[in-house]
């Protein structure tokens, strides 16, 4: 034990060197993420707010039907019974769309969870069946 007075530092406890065992045993390797050149959006559908038309063709593909509404312009994605209605407008000073509402919904209009539709989305990369 050592005795630590007034103005005098503790000594740092020694480093040991690995056993033999250790040494000798594989490095586990690191998971390195690699970078994506757009985040990615998780099942989170508020993720895709704010989104421009480059970066939503990078997630879902093209989509499956584009439609011009008076400003606006909506796309829609559809996988299965998983309908993704985006809202796209161009805000002032920018001059690509963005998101600024979207719905999820099944094949009969009925709303339906968001998260379960954009994994089916992305998982199947827009393809509309």
């Amino acid at each position: 034990m050592a005795l630590v007075g007034c103005g005098m530092t503790p000594e740092p406890p020694p480093v040991q060197a690995p056993s033999p065992a250790q040494a000798s045993s594989p490095a586990t390797p690191a998971l390195v993420a690699e970078a994506s050149p757009e985040p990615i959006p998780n099942a989170e559908p508020l993720s895709l707010v704010g989104l421009a038309t480059d970066s939503l063709e990078q997630i879902f593909g093209r989509p499956t039907l584009v439609r011009h509404d008076r400003g606006a312009e909506v796309w829609q994605y559809g996988k299965g019974d998983c309908v993704l209605d985006l809202f796209l407008y161009v805000n002032d000073g920018e001059p690509v769309p963005r998101v600024s509402y979207l719905e999820t919904r099944d094949r009969n209009g009925e709303p339906s969870p968001g998260d379960g539709c954009l994994l089916a989305l992305r998982l199947g990369n827009g393809a509309g069946s």
